[in-house]
């Protein structure tokens, strides 16, 4: 079935299935010939492509990577130069995320069970970071701040959950005055009659520019 799936747009590998396949008895899936997830979650991949040169080494950390959907993803852009760091906080979540990495076959891939606020120390590491968390969980994003200039940030695109990107970007910009940052939202579980989109439109510009 995946041949004659449609490609997703934005993902290059990316096909729309009809039916979630079972994965339980397929030793296809057990030899990491593929790996399920959300299409909106595979826009990671254009995000990006649109943002860094992935042809480039590169250190990047998956702060919230459980179960291993977009690491999977990540591991398969990044170069082979490059270390791809996949941290989850829960030690039962951060044993199913090393056995789908594992699966996967990457060579420059580590698996972290650590506490976010330990990856202060290693300020100066990571090229990007990619925080998948509520964007009003500022204690996430707080730990998070090691020296990044790219930051990513899925949110869900209401009132709410702006306001904790907006808190998260103002506690980047606090720990890190000096340095030029890039910041990338990338909107999921987005309504198609969000009626707070134009307001979140209009705050974004009075906050940031056009």
């Amino acid at each position: 079935q995946f041949e004659q799936a449609a490609t997703i747009q934005w993902a290059h590998t990316g096909k729309y299935l009809n039916a979630r396949p079972h994965t339980t008895f397929d030793p296809l899936f057990h030899a990491g010939t593929y790996q399920i997830q959300e299409a909106s979650a595979m826009f990671l991949e254009f995000i990006l492509t649109h943002s860094v040169d992935l042809n480039q080494p590169l250190v990047v950390l998956d702060l919230c990577a459980a179960p291993g959907g977009k690491s999977t993803h990540l591991a398969s852009l990044l170069s082979s130069d490059s270390l791809l760091v996949c941290n989850e906080v829960m030690k039962p979540r951060a044993n199913i995320l090393a056995d789908n990495l594992t699966k996967w076959g990457t060579m420059n891939t580590i698996v972290t069970n650590n506490d976010p606020k330990d990856f202060i120390r290693l300020s100066g590491l990571f090229d990007v970071i990619i925080i998948d968390a509520p964007a009003t969980n500022s204690y996430l994003a707080k730990c998070a701040v090691v020296a990044a200039s790219e930051f990513i940030l899925p949110t869900r695109l209401d009132i709410l959950s702006m306001r904790g990107v907006f808190s998260a970007i103002e506690l980047i910009e606090k720990f890190k005055k000096s340095e030029k940052k890039n910041y990338q939202i990338l909107p999921t579980m987005v309504e198609s009659r969000n009626k707070s989109q134009g307001l979140i439109s209009a705050d974004l510009n009075s906050r940031y520019g056009e």
